[in-house]
């Protein structure tokens, strides 16, 4: 994993954000039980 990150970028960087990027996707990929609305990005847009 090393030798395919630039010089200087941690391995603990990519691994949060590959944590926060799934993080980001979940709502979308998971199914939602039908008495809930539908996930939307304007709420974590609106921030």
């Amino acid at each position: 994993m090393r030798r395919l990150l630039p010089a200087g970028v941690p391995v603990s960087d990519v691994g949060v954000a590959l944590l926060v990027q799934a993080a980001m996707t979940m709502p979308f990929v998971v199914p939602r039980a039908p008495e809930l609305e539908p996930a939307t990005r304007t709420p974590s847009a609106c921030r």
